[in-house]
């Protein structure tokens, strides 16, 4: 085995322990020690696809895209460390959406055709009318961003959406486990608004984040096509 196909496993094992550690700090809702291991857990995941595009240079979809997404995940966990900080919150909200967008333009990328402009323009458009749509109920939820919270987890539908087009397009294992992945997420950061701006729940950080880590996993190893490439 190549050394860095070991080094991949370590990180992805190190990435599970120091998670589990991680949910046991929110579960017990130690603050101090979940704050210090969130960041911690998706730099680990991060760094283990990192060195899978670097060990599989034939990867044929834009691998910078794809570690570069997790980079701003790990951004996004630092300024959404405190969820009850408005303005941390919607700086963190900020990166984890370029990081989605990203991870979209990677699942186009995945697709065996080229879809022409005016789809892109009637998703954008899908996604504000959605967004005003639902703004006057969910903001009976989330107060006046109601409107702002509705685009960012209209993106996740828009990448589950996306999923559903690789499953089509005869891509099952991948859009399998990003779909699965992105409905996770969906639930977790619905969980997370909530919270914030909602009604807020006891161990709501252990819930959250074990959707979260679920998703994470599935969402960049589906995009780093880890299965297909390991099983060559």
């Amino acid at each position: 085995m190549h050394i860095m196909e070991i080094a991949f496993y370590v990180l992805i094992g190190v990435f599970g322990l120091a998670s589990f550690i991680h949910l046991i700090f929110c579960l017990l809702e130690k603050e101090a020690w979940r704050k210090a291991t969130k960041p911690l857990t998706t730099l680990l995941l991060t760094g283990a696809i990192l060195i899978l595009t670097l060990t599989y240079p034939e990867m044929p979809f834009p691998k910078y895209a794809i570690w570069l997404a997790g980079i701003m995940c790990v951004f996004g966990d630092l300024f959404a460390l405190r969820i009850k900080s408005r303005p941390l919150f919607i700086t963190g909200s900020i990166f984890y959406t370029v990081g989605h967008m990203l991870n979209a333009y990677v699942m186009v990328s995945m697709l065996s055709y080229t879809m022409p402009w005016w789809i892109y323009v009637a998703i954008a458009g899908a996604s504000l009318a959605f967004s005003g749509a639902l703004y006057p109920l969910s903001r009976l939820l989330f107060g006046k961003i109601a409107y702002i919270i509705n685009l960012y987890l209209s993106l996740h539908l828009i990448n589950i959406a996306l999923a559903i087009l690789l499953l089509v397009d005869g891509k099952p294992i991948i859009a399998t486990m990003i779909l699965v992945g992105y409905a996770l997420y969906f639930l977790s950061d619905f969980l997370l608004v909530y919270s914030a701006y909602g009604k807020d729940m006891r161990r709501r950080d252990f819930y959250i984040m074990l959707l979260f880590f679920a998703s994470q996993l599935l969402i960049m190893l589906g995009l780093a096509n880890t299965l297909l490439i390991i099983s060559q």
